[in-house]
């Protein structure tokens, strides 16, 4: 047993459902890291590089730049807040679909010496009655960056749900949690 964690929720981004107005980013493919420019709404790119996963609507399924690929030839005005990693499509840190109600990401994980959950374990939620429990699966890794995710040690759970922001904590959160492995 673990004790209580903070179960909050992130998602993809989906431009479709932002309303603000454009802006220029700046998007790259790997290994090849060849950059272009794309026109994305800002709120998209705000919320995009905070969730870390997003599906613009004329570039493809993009994921926010960590700042470690492609620094030797990145564009003037490029940064980790307005650049993006084209992907052919968005998966976990494990390599597989996240599936909403089921997968979730974790910090600092996956495969981390010492981190409570690792890429691969199961997780199992039990709320502050004992009366209800969930099965998950960690999937996903947080940023580290406490403004991003989950770097104060709480988990986020993936949703499936298609807008433009975050979500907030997982209704019932916070829940005991035990690490099945």
């Amino acid at each position: 047993m673990l004790g209580t964690v903070r179960h909050s929720q992130y998602n993809y981004i989906y431009e479709k459902y932002c309303t603000a107005g454009q802006q220029t980013a700046y998007l790259y493919t790997l290994p090849a890291c060849q950059w272009s420019t794309a026109q994305l709404k800002s709120d998209f790119v705000s919320q995009t590089e905070e969730n870390g996963s997003g599906v613009t609507l004329n570039s493809g399924d993009v994921q926010a730049d960590s700042g470690k690929n492609c620094n030797s030839n990145r564009p003037q005005g490029s940064n980790t807040s307005n650049s993006f990693v084209s992907v052919s499509s968005l998966l976990g840190q494990c390599g597989k679909p996240l599936v909403g109600g089921d997968s979730v990401a974790t910090n600092p994980g996956p495969n981390v010496p010492g981190s409570p959950y690792n890429c691969g374990d199961n997780m199992e939620l039990v709320n502050g009655n004992n009366q209800n429990s969930y099965l998950k699966h960690v999937l996903d890794q947080c940023s580290s960056d406490p403004k991003k995710g989950c770097g104060d040690g709480h988990v986020d759970d993936f949703s499936s749900t298609q807008q433009c922001s975050g979500l907030g904590d997982l209704p019932g959160s916070p829940y005991w949690s035990v690490d099945d492995q």
